[in-house]
Parts: C-alpha cells; sequence; structure tokens
C-alpha cells in the first residue's frame, strides 16, 4: 500500500477518535483527571522555550506572539493550558563549550527573555520563587514559573553569578549538562 495513503488513513482516523464522542468511562476519567488536575499543579520540569525561541526567532523572540507556535516548537500558551500546566521550570541553556563569560552573558539574556515574556502574559504566568507561591499562582489559574540554569559551567566559577541568578528568579543550576565543570 502507498506510505502517503496509509498516512491519510492514519491521519483520518487520529481525526476522528478526536472529535469523536467520549464513552462515558473515558469522560469521568478525563473529569477526575481535571478536578486532581485544578487542585494540584502539574509542572512541567523542563521547558526549553528560551533557547528554541533564541535558535529559532533570534531578536524577534522579544515580541514572538506565543500563542499558537508553529513546528519546530514543542509548546506554546495554547498548548500549555490544553494540558493543565500548573507549573514549569524554565530551563536556561547555553552551549558548555562558549567561553564562560558568553554564557553567563548568555544566561542573563535567557533569564531577562524569561522574565519579559512572564511580563508580556501576566494573565497567563507569574514568577514563583517558593512553594507557596506555586500553589497561590495555581489557585489564581495561571502558570507557575520558576527558572532553572541547565550547566555549572553558566557561572564561570564564580558564586557571585549564582546569587545574581538567584536574585533575578533562578531556582537551581545543574552543575553538569553535557560538559563536566571539573
Amino acid at each position: 500500500m502507498n506510505r502517503h495513503l496509509i498516512d491519510r488513513i492514519a491521519l483520518a482516523g487520529l481525526a476522528f477518535a478526536l472529535i469523536a464522542p467520549l464513552p462515558a468511562g473515558a469522560r469521568d476519567e478525563a473529569a477526575r483527571v481535571a478536578r486532581i488536575l485544578k487542585a494540584t499543579p502539574l509542572i512541567d520540569g523542563h521547558n526549553d522555550w528560551a533557547e528554541a525561541a533564541r535558535d529559532e526567532a533570534g531578536y524577534k523572540r522579544w515580541t514572538l506572539d506565543l500563542t499558537n507556535l508553529p513546528a519546530p516548537y514543542n509548546t506554546d500558551i495554547t498548548r500549555l493550558k490544553a494540558g493543565m500546566v500548573g507549573g514549569q521550570f524554565w530551563s536556561v541553556f547555553v552551549d558548555a563549550d562558549k567561553p564562560g563569560l558568553v554564557q553567563v552573558e548568555q544566561t542573563l539574556e535567557q533569564i531577562d527573555w524569561v522574565k519579559s515574556t512572564i511580563a508580556r502574559y501576566p494573565e497567563t504566568f507569574e514568577l514563583a520563587r517558593t512553594a507557596a507561591d506555586v500553589r497561590r499562582i495555581h489557585a489564581q489559574g495561571k502558570i507557575a514559573s520558576m527558572i532553572g540554569v541547565e550547566g555549572g559551567g553558566q557561572i564561570d566559577g564564580n558564586m557571585s553569578v549564582l546569587r545574581a541568578y538567584r536574585d533575578l528568579g533562578a531556582s537551581y543550576l545543574t552543575l553538569t549538562h553535557v560538559k563536566t565543570i571539573s
């Protein structure tokens, strides 16, 4: 059978499954999941949006409409809401092979982009620094936003840089990502 025909049949089946009414048992499960996620925030532990926006949109990322994004983006506001995400760690990652000061500069730029994005969409996102913040923000129907720095090289061996990241809202630093810092 022709591969394109198989793809079209599979797509038609998927489309039918998405528009077909759910059986009663599945509706009950969906309602149960919705109740649980309304009370308990589902946390995405690693969202690469900041790096992807830098790589894909360059300087246009500062004004990119994040509501409905095409491929290659794996997320947008519409999908976060549909997935009932209650919180996310915005991962700020830079190439570990870059010089230390360049890593620091690019990390600061990504943190700035994350905070700018949160400010651009205050009805959707809010920066969370504590677990209490996460619970409060989730109760308001927004996505609690935490920031994580994805590599020890991004502090260029300087604990003052780490403290500055924390002051800017970063909640964690991985010691290594793709390259050790020995």
